[in-house]
């Protein structure tokens, strides 16, 4: 079996939507939103 890594690019500075990673959204961040759904795909790595 070959070793499975979930890798997600999250940026602070973006020029349309700066700080996006972290506005809220729902009570959670937009990047805990992602944490969370990275987490259900079954991998031996999670790369941020």
């Amino acid at each position: 079996m070959t070793d499975l890594a979930v890798i997600i690019q999250c940026r602070i500075s973006s020029t349309r939507l700066p700080g996006k990673a972290l506005k809220d959204l729902g009570g959670k961040t937009v990047f805990e939103w992602v944490m969370h759904s990275m987490k259900m795909v079954p991998a031996q790595k999670y790369i941020v």
